[in-house]
This record gives C-alpha cells, sequence and structure tokens, in this order.
C-alpha cells in the first residue's frame, strides 16, 4: 500500500495519472484489507487514515473532552503525539 501510493504520487508529479482519485483510493483500501497481517492492525490503520484514533485533539473537537492536551504530559495531543512524540507513552 506504501510503495502504491508513493507510485501514485510520482505519476500525480510527473502529470502522468491514469486514474482517478476515487479509484485509486478505492484500491489503496483493497489493498489494505487483503495484507496479511492481524485484523486489530488493519482496523487500527483505517481508523488512523480516517482521523477516527480516539486522542485528546480529537476528542476536544468532538466536545467529549475538556482539554486538547495529552493527559501524561500536558503538550498538545494528537495521533503524532500519542504513537510517537510524547516521551510518557513511549515508556509503555
Amino acid at each position: 500500500m506504501v510503495l502504491n501510493t508513493k507510485y501514485q504520487r510520482e505519476n500525480w508529479i510527473d502529470e502522468n495519472a491514469g486514474a482517478s482519485d476515487m479509484t485509486s483510493q478505492v484500491k489503496a483500501w483493497t489493498s489494505l484489507w487483503h495484507t496479511k497481517v492481524p485484523s486489530k492492525q488493519k482496523f487500527f490503520a483505517w481508523r488512523l487514515a480516517q482521523h477516527s484514533v480516539p486522542t485528546a485533539d480529537v476528542l476536544h473537537h468532538r466536545n467529549m473532552s475538556q482539554s486538547p492536551l495529552c493527559a501524561l504530559c500536558g503538550a498538545p495531543d494528537s495521533w503524532r503525539h500519542a504513537l510517537l512524540d510524547c516521551t510518557m507513552s513511549r515508556c509503555i
């Protein structure tokens, strides 16, 4: 899926995009669902792409949280912060 996206972007830059955006998105999601990884990982990747991972910023945007800050370290929360940047969550 990553390589497919890379090639699509290269084709778009070169003005050689063959398929429409909707068709390429359908192909990308189809390739995701057909990968041989556990279903939990597929579902997590889908939720990450749809911005539905319940991080503080998403919950705050949906009026389900008082603050968009990380509960562990107090920095502005996002999927990137929760998975990569937060030093407290990395320890876990």
